[in-house]
């Protein structure tokens, strides 16, 4: 996951194929994505993962393995 994550293009969409995030927050992501760049607002600069570490892990959840982590980053983004 960490890799896929990774390897996420900074300032695009996340696709509905990319299956290790939760609808909700790819609909936020991309949501909060298309109301800047209504607004015209262009950003420089990248993000990279410093480390994740796992908050909470259920494998034994309703409808499969439930999962969530704490993902770790230094940000030079600025708009």
């Amino acid at each position: 996951m960490r890799r896929r994550f990774r390897r996420q293009r900074l300032h695009h969409e996340f696709v509905v194929r990319a299956d290790w995030i939760s609808d909700r927050y790819r609909q936020a992501y991309n949501d909060n994505l298309a109301k800047l760049k209504k607004a015209g607002v262009t950003t420089k600069g990248k993000v990279e993962t410093t480390s994740m570490h796992v908050a909470e892990s259920d494998p034994d959840a309703a409808g499969g393995w439930e999962l969530s982590m704490y993902v770790c980053v230094v940000s030079t983004v600025r708009l």
